[in-house]
């Protein structure tokens, strides 16, 4: 697994984006260990939990920067050999669209206090540690302060180490724990809760 940070950016998340996204989630829920979800998700379910629905307040994508691409790659290699290497060196270069590699949603959670929004992270498996998280955050939390809420809450299983360390970093404080709340095998795994206050 990668460490090195990756230069990216971010943007809403559209409905076109819901293939790449629902794969990239699933992918995690194979692998399990992670997340409190156990059953891959339709691209159905995942455009009604993560975009459409009404209890969605924001969806962001985190993805690479533009890579220059070469233009002449596209270009038969015998067309290619008759031009003039002058011009050639003129062509430019055009951007290659990047895929999502990380998501991050704000829901509204009837368990939480009022004007308290729900967070989820989720990074394409092996990118963990390359700022994708980080990026989406501060995506993120100007999105919760323009919505006027107060506070944003994230509930990571207590075995997913890797999570509960993204959230401290962000911020987060722990300030509530459910014991025990069983796997699908019936396996007892706490849920760690966490809160970031926001300015108000």
């Amino acid at each position: 697994m990668t460490s090195q940070p990756i230069s990216l950016t971010t943007r809403d998340a559209t409905e076109a984006d819901v293939p790449v996204l629902c794969q990239l989630l699933n992918d995690i829920i194979a692998i399990g260990g992670t997340t409190a979800f156990e059953v891959a998700l339709t691209e159905a379910d995942f455009l009604q939990s993560y975009l459409t629905g009404s209890d969605v307040i924001s969806c962001v994508v985190a993805v690479p920067k533009d890579v220059p691409k070469d233009v002449t790659s596209d270009v038969p290699s015998e067309l290619l050999s008759e031009l003039p290497s002058e011009l050639l060196s003129d062509v430019p270069s055009a951007p290659t669209p990047s895929a999502p590699v990380g998501f991050q949603s704000i829901t509204v959670n009837p368990r939480l206090p009022e004007h308290w929004g729900d967070l989820a992270t989720f990074c394409q498996q092996g990118l963990q540690g390359t700022g994708v998280g980080t990026v989406l955050f501060q995506h993120t939390r100007m999105t919760a302060i323009n919505h006027q809420l107060i506070a944003l809450n994230a509930t990571i299983r207590a075995d997913n180490s890797g999570g509960l360390a993204y959230y401290t970093r962000q911020g987060f404080v722990d300030y509530a724990v459910a014991r025990g709340v069983p796997l699908k095998d019936g396996t007892p795994v706490d849920r760690l809760s966490k809160r970031l206050m926001l300015p108000v």
